[in-house]
């Protein structure tokens, strides 16, 4: 069974019937609800019509609905002596990964994770508990043999997996990219479905999403590798780098002292 701890806090989950949301706002833009959290304001703009949040009503496109500021639940991938690397347990946003090419070191959604994200999700005390990493965007990283589009390592807070953690054993991911791994498997928030990520409907699979990896595809620069919603991880158009309906499944390294 794998670990999972909480760490910091992120809108999640589409507001219970019977909340009243007042006026009163945080720091951070959230509006005070009835239940004494705090909650985000989003215009629904579905990636197809047809979506149902977690309590089965439908994504209406245009409306607005609220999402409770919830702890982000993470998994332990590995711990090295008090240092821990944690993956989010789920689908949390989505996010489009660049305008111009799969370079991670220059992408809009490295900046996103470690300016935007970083800063409504963390508080100071959390902040001081997350460790710059070295990201290793090197060749070995990617899975292939040879790839004319990989970029310099990074000094990140927040980044993503590459193709070559996904399928780390000692993470607890199948060696393969090409099986159906559940543990690659990953649900979309209902902000999330919101927002605009693409959901898969499939019945076995219904409410997991695509994600993104920080790796790019060896055969197009506007394309990266990703993760598809049945564990699959391989990449191309699917992972187009200007769509913003893939998700976004962050990774952080902490303290736990």
């Amino acid at each position: 069974m794998e670990n999972k701890v909480f760490f910091g806090e992120y809108p999640q989950a589409i507001k219970a019937d019977g909340v009243e949301i007042s006026n009163t706002t945080n720091e951070k833009g959230y509006l005070l609800g009835s239940d004494g959290a705090w909650y985000s304001r989003v215009v629904a703009k579905p990636f197809v019509e047809g979506y149902t949040f977690s309590n089965g009503k439908p994504v209406e496109k245009g409306a607005a609905y609220f999402f409770k500021v919830e702890p982000i639940r993470w998994r332990i991938l590995f711990c090295e002596g008090d240092i821990a690397l944690l993956l989010c347990d789920s689908i949390i946003a989505n996010h489009r990964f660049d305008a111009k090419s799969s370079n991670y070191a220059d992408s809009e959604i490295r900046k996103w994770l470690n300016d935007e994200l970083y800063n409504i999700a963390f508080d100071d005390f959390q902040k001081g508990k997350i460790i710059d990493t070295l990201v290793d965007n090197s060749l070995e990283s990617t899975g292939y043999l040879s790839c004319d589009f990989i970029c310099e390592d990074t000094s990140d807070k927040i980044f993503l997996l590459s193709q070559s953690e996904i399928t780390r054993l000692s993470y607890g991911f199948d060696g393969s990219y090409l099986t159906h791994d559940t543990h690659r498997q990953m649900t979309t928030s209902d902000y999330a479905r919101g927002a605009g990520v693409r959901v898969c409907t499939e019945s076995n699979l219904l409410g997991n999403g695509w994600w993104w990896l920080r790796s790019p595809y060896q055969a197009y620069r506007l394309d990266t590798r990703g993760v598809n919603p049945d564990g699959y991880a391989n990449g191309g158009d699917l992972f187009y780098v200007k769509s913003d309906d893939v998700g976004v499944v962050p990774a952080l390294r902490i303290t736990l002292n």
